[in-house]
């Protein structure tokens, strides 16, 4: 089976969006895939600094934890991505690791070569979380996940958009929400084709 990326996106150990992730990542290894669980919060790494280097060689100059981060992206095929909203978007850490894959944009799209990337064509499965009940509270992290999909060569499929779950452990009032990551983990090769 696939490998799977699992990326704990939140500041909060422990929180709604970790336990989504936990769930999700239950169900891909019972359906046999090999997952690896990337926790955000335990990085350091900046954002992009918009050097230019990655342009002029398709490598990212900028050396912290996001080169290993890399090396995951590269070798996985499908992802599972747990967000929590942060003003109506994915919080700092999250856009910090999308931003800095502006070198697997930079191989397609200036040097016109191969993304890096070992196996394009996956899944992103995204499970977003927020405290609101606002009509666009997803809109945002829709169209930045689209675009970091585009450039990982990834079919995005948000398998979760939850609203009004704030407080810690909030998501444990709705056992049919950690059902359906579960469920979504199961079937992630098959999700968005």
């Amino acid at each position: 089976m696939a490998d799977v990326l699992a990326i704990k996106g939140s500041p909060r150990a422990g929180g709604n969006t970790d336990t989504l992730v936990d769930e999700a990542v239950r169900g891909a290894g019972e359906a046999g895939h090999h997952v690896t669980t990337l926790v955000l919060r335990e990085h350091r790494y900046s954002g992009c600094v918009n050097c230019g280097g990655c342009s002029r060689d398709g490598v990212c100059h900028v050396k912290d934890a996001m080169q290993d981060v890399f090396q995951l992206l590269d070798r996985t095929e499908h992802l599972i991505l747990g967000v929590p909203m942060f003003f109506m978007d994915v919080p700092w850490n999250v856009k910090a690791m999308i931003d800095r894959c502006q070198v697997y944009w930079a191989r397609k799209f200036v040097l016109k070569a191969d993304s890096g990337r070992l196996h394009p064509g996956g899944n992103l499965l995204a499970l977003l979380v927020g405290g609101t009940n606002f009509k666009t509270l997803f809109d945002a992290p829709r169209i930045v996940l689209g675009a970091w999909c585009a450039t990982l060569e990834l079919k995005l499929h948000v398998g979760l958009a939850l609203r009004r779950i704030d407080h810690k452990g909030a998501v444990n009032e709705h056992p049919d929400a950690l059902t359906r990551a579960r469920e979504l983990g199961r079937k992630l090769a098959e999700l968005a084709r």
